[in-house]
């Protein structure tokens, strides 16, 4: 079969090989068959293999250390996905009834935002300032964001205090200690959680559905 041949295309082409009359047996669609439930099902095992797969190279070439530091950097990517979720959530409560498309619209510019431009904004204000106003500015801006946020508690877990050299220190300064980062770190997250879930949840209750 020639390479690079679509799966349509391919039945195609098998089909014309046979008989006359006689048509291919596509055989079994087995998304179909699982539907939505075992497709969710399906999504979720692929992740906990990927993940379990990635920690096993990481526990073999790093030991327990490595291991720990991994099952923190995954403990942090659950917490931002739950954030990036409950803000979803957030934005399709006020879509109820509207065009899907602008909802995604929104959801794009949300992510974009948190990932990529709130953090190019700060260092370019930070820039304009004198140090001790950058350096706050810029811790503000991590406690503020949550992709930021989990980036910099990963980090000082998995690093120590020691993760961003002069910069961890202003940090630690500004939080008054390890613990007070790990504190704010924490609430900045479970706020992004909770908050635009239980704004989502209050708008559904009020929605005419």
């Amino acid at each position: 079969m020639p390479v690079g041949l679509g799966h349509g295309e391919a039945q195609r082409q098998a089909g014309r090989l046979l008989p006359p009359g006689q048509r291919l047996d596509p055989g079994p669609d087995l998304l179909a068959d699982a539907g939505p439930g075992g497709i969710q099902e399906l999504k979720q095992g692929a992740v906990a293999v990927g993940f379990g797969l990635a920690g096993l190279v990481v526990f073999r070439n790093a030991g327990e250390d490595g291991a720990a530091g991994y099952a923190l950097l995954v403990l942090g990517s659950l917490l931002v996905t739950a954030v990036f979720l409950s803000i979803a959530a957030l934005i399709s409560a006020g879509a109820v009834g509207r065009k899907r498309a602008r909802a995604l619209a929104l959801a794009l510019v949300v992510w974009f935002v948190a990932v990529l431009l709130l953090d190019l904004v700060a260092l370019g204000v930070a820039s304009l300032l004198r140090s001790t106003a950058a350096s706050r500015v810029l811790i503000l801006s991590v406690l503020v964001n949550p992709a930021s946020a989990m980036r910099t508690g990963a980090l000082l877990g998995i690093e120590g205090t020691a993760a961003f050299g002069s910069g961890s220190l202003a940090l630690l300064r500004f939080t008054g200690g390890a613990t007070g980062a790990a504190a704010l770190i924490v609430g900045s997250l479970a706020t992004w959680i909770v908050l635009p879930a239980l704004v989502a949840i209050r708008r559904l209750t009020r929605a005419d559905l």
